[in-house]
């Protein structure tokens, strides 16, 4: 996401999430875990509480946010973009079931959107490519471990 920047970007922590059912909140804790993340930073209330907490907070390196309780998702996003940091990389999950939609979310800089109800294998897809792509931004070589590939 694109805001300006602020010095406040060297404590960010590596996710943080916000959801807004606890069946997207139980899965996605024990995956935050297998990346070694805290599953604190699984926070309830979606979209709204995200542009909220992190107008005041640093932004994490991956950020997940529920859109389902949002009317206007792509509105939404833009609301997100003007509180995340750049390089902050979004992965945005939904109800929505439309091709525009995505696309439209990718462009304004989404990383992915996940289809609810999604698996825990498409969760822990996305995460490993959201960290390879932090990984590729932070100039670190990918690990060549066959465990990290499994995740």
């Amino acid at each position: 996401m694109n805001a300006p920047f602020q010095a406040r970007a060297g404590l960010r922590d590596p996710f943080t999430a916000f959801v807004c059912d606890d069946a997207t909140a139980d899965m996605l804790r024990p995956v935050a875990v297998e990346h070694g993340w805290s599953p604190e930073k699984v926070h309830k209330g979606g979209l709204r509480n995200a542009v909220q907490s992190l107008s005041v907070s640093a932004s994490p390196n991956i950020l997940f946010v529920d859109l389902s309780e949002s009317a206007d998702p792509l509105n939404d996003i833009n609301a997100l973009a003007e509180v995340c940091e750049p390089g902050t990389i979004v992965i945005a999950a939904g109800t929505v079931n439309d091709v525009r939609l995505y696309r439209d979310l990718v462009a304004s800089g989404i990383h992915d959107y996940l289809l609810k109800p999604f698996t825990v294998d498409h969760l822990r897809d996305t995460f490993a490519h959201a960290q390879m792509s932090c990984r590729v931004r932070a100039g670190k070589p990918r690990s060549t471990s066959r465990t990290s590939w499994l995740r």
